[in-house]
């Protein structure tokens, strides 16, 4: 059997330090990528949901999640006429948090209410998104209260990650529409 070959390249075009900006007009092809992204990981995780492998799925569902969320923070620059850099920049690409809220804290600018019921409903996205990034991983893991952890299917609650993928199943065509109107 052939082994691949992979090559792995990395320039300072891609280092987020030395990026100077991302000119506010450039900012559709992103929004419009990264919602390609999300329906990409979206699909990849309902095979493994068809399979029964909620464990592998669930962090796939939150990669899909935060896609979303960055179209969100780069149609609020794309909308305002904001070229995106400094720190902006480092919040779109590299920080959880602002990518899984974005679509709570950014609802003015989606025109219509996206449909989250109450505040209850935020909390409970809120909570199943910090439960996903320090509980349920890829990796094998060390907690001096619990032990080892290491994610399992029999181990992940079902109820979570049926949750996270109504959420991007509901949420990725509406932020489609909303990209679609704002750029046509």
């Amino acid at each position: 059997m052939e082994e691949p070959y992979i090559t792995i390249v990395w320039n300072d075009e891609m280092n987020l330090k030395k990026s100077s900006s991302i000119p506010w007009e450039k900012l559709g092809d992103g929004m419009k990528l990264s919602l390609e992204n999300a329906t990409r990981l979206m699909n990849d995780a309902e095979l493994l949901l068809t399979n029964k492998r909620s464990a592998s799925a669930l962090p796939l569902l939150v990669m899909a999640w935060e896609e979303i969320g960055k179209a969100v923070l780069l149609l609020k620059n794309y909308k305002n006429r904001i070229d995106v850099e400094g720190a902006t920049l480092k919040e779109i690409f590299r920080s959880h948090h602002a990518k899984q809220t974005a679509i709570i804290h950014n609802r003015d600018i989606l025109g219509e209410k996206p449909y989250i019921q109450s505040i209850e409903m935020e909390k409970k996205l809120k909570a199943s998104l910090r439960w996903t990034k320090e509980t349920v991983g890829l990796y094998v893991d060390w907690n001096r209260k619990q032990g080892w952890s290491c994610p399992r299917d029999d181990r992940t609650p079902l109820d979570i990650t049926q949750f996270m993928y109504a959420n991007v199943v509901n949420f990725l065509p509406f932020i489609r529409k909303c990209i679609n109107e704002a750029t046509r």
